[in-house]
């Protein structure tokens, strides 16, 4: 193999492995909390109940988590729209969403509503990742089981129709 050929690939390889598309990372040597969300990036992942091994008069150096920044620029990953959706139970409905995600964030802090809009006849819900989406999908499904059906589910979007 050419040497040029295999240093040229070795860089490009490494220089995309591991990045965030939103924000860098923070380097996995010291632990960084976000100032919106107070959530800590220690050992390569952001959590809520980080064990730190710091001094206690150390200050933790502050950078904005991926999902404060995608909800601050309004940049869902993942959107879940509803269409037909009677007026009656539109708030039901964002009640649900807001319980989902209360749950979902318990244990995962990167996973957060970006957006609640009402549209023509319908909701949209735009998310920071899917595991939030996934699931509230399957309780919107669960709550109302003959009333909704899907009619598109890909990694950018679900779709539903209230029937």
């Amino acid at each position: 193999m050419h040497p040029t050929t295999h240093s040229t690939l070795s860089q490009r390889k490494g220089r995309h492995r591991g990045r965030c598309a939103v924000v860098p990372r923070p380097p996995k040597s010291a632990p960084t909390f976000c100032p919106e969300c107070r959530a800590v990036f220690a050992r390569g992942r952001w959590t809520w109940k980080a064990r730190l091994s710091v001094p206690a008069d150390y200050c933790l150096p502050e950078v904005l988590c991926p999902a404060c920044q995608r909800v601050r620029d309004r940049d869902p990953v993942h959107v879940v729209r509803i269409e037909g959706v009677p007026r009656a139970r539109a708030r039901d409905i964002e009640a649900l969403a807001r319980h989902v995600e209360a749950a979902e964030r318990a244990s995962r802090p990167q996973e957060r509503l970006v957006q609640v809009a009402s549209t023509r006849g319908g909701l949209c819900f735009g998310t920071t990742g899917v595991h939030l989406s996934r699931r509230l999908v399957a309780a919107i499904l669960r709550a109302w089981k003959r009333q909704v059906e899907v009619l598109l589910r890909n990694d950018v979007e679900t779709r539903l129709r209230w029937q």
